[in-house]
């Protein structure tokens, strides 16, 4: 196997489990979603939709798991291929990019019976806060000011997948917002999480006179 160009790996680290994309010259690099339309990792993620899941040649190991566990001494003292790869991207002119309009749709996740998306136009200049505070959360229904947010965490409360559908050249962006589509209701303010709110739609949709009533006088 050849050697990554713009990396340098450890004498003892042939690259096994590492993505194509560190063979690739960071200028052209082009980030990679995972299956579920999340750019996580920088984008870095495997090749193919089973590889980060397939076991390593003779092992019952997860390719990516064994690399973790076969080079991880090897790069205690040195920036490992992945941090150095990632510097370089750091090291970009995002000028352009920042110039540039982002056509994003945003679904809500983690219970597939519930269907709640909307798409949007944003710039690139946004900061993420102002992203999510004054962009996502209007867009979603939501009071601005009120709700944390956080971009790495997926394991509490209702869970957001922005996923960048067109980027618009710099000639036809206008920096502004607009409101393209959407579909659903999101969950209530204060509303826990998606599951709750699936049990509030099916209460609606199947609930008694009752239930019903009580349920829309509190929402």
């Amino acid at each position: 196997m050849s050697k990554p160009r713009f990396v340098t790996l450890h004498p003892r680290d042939n690259g096994f489990g590492l993505s194509k994309a560190f063979w690739e010259h960071p200028d052209t690099f082009m980030p990679k979603a995972d299956r579920d339309g999340r750019f996580r990792r920088w984008g870095l993620s495997p090749d193919t939709e089973n590889e980060e899941h397939e076991p390593a040649e003779g092992f019952d190991i997860p390719a990516a798991m064994m690399r973790t566990m076969t080079t991880g001494d090897m790069y205690f003292n040195i920036p490992s291929p992945e941090k150095q790869f990632i510097k370089q991207l750091e090291a970009l002119d995002t000028a352009e990019l920042e110039r540039s309009d982002y056509i994003l749709k945003i679904t809500l996740t983690g219970e597939e019976s519930v269907k709640v998306w909307r798409r949007g136009k944003v710039s690139g200049g946004l900061s993420l806060a102002v992203l999510a505070d004054k962009i996502i959360t209007p867009l979603m229904g939501w009071t601005q000011n009120y709700h944390a947010h956080i971009w790495t965490d997926f394991k509490d409360g209702s869970v957001f997948g922005p996923k960048c559908e067109t980027i618009l050249p710099g000639s036809e962006s206008n920096g502004k917002v607009e409101v393209l589509g959407g579909f659903g209701a999101c969950p209530r303010e204060d509303g826990k999480n998606v599951w709750n709110w699936k049990q509030d739609l099916d209460k609606l949709r199947k609930g008694s006179y009752k239930e019903k009533r009580d349920l829309l006088e509190e929402i």
